[in-house]
């Protein structure tokens, strides 16, 4: 039906041709979201293994090192 209102009056012919081309659209839009979908996974694999295998997490000594770093590198309230 709504094949019928946006072609009325046209070459029926042609309609054929239009869901052909229609087809081939929806499967091209398939296999992009499938494609974009694996590379989301492979890039969230690869950060993830990128986190766990942070040198900073990896002792408790260079950790605290971290910390200390940070904490002397803090602004205190009133010396702006």
């Amino acid at each position: 039906m709504a094949f019928e209102a946006m072609f009325t009056g046209a070459d029926r012919t042609h309609g054929l041709e239009f869901m052909e081309w229609e087809d081939k659209h929806h499967f091209m839009r398939v296999i992009e979201n499938e494609r974009l979908y694996l590379q989301g996974m492979s890039d969230g694999a690869q950060l993830v293994v990128a986190l766990l295998s942070d040198p900073f997490l990896s002792s408790g000594h260079d950790t605290e090192k971290a910390r200390t770093a940070a904490s002397t590198n803090t602004v205190k309230e009133g010396e702006l």
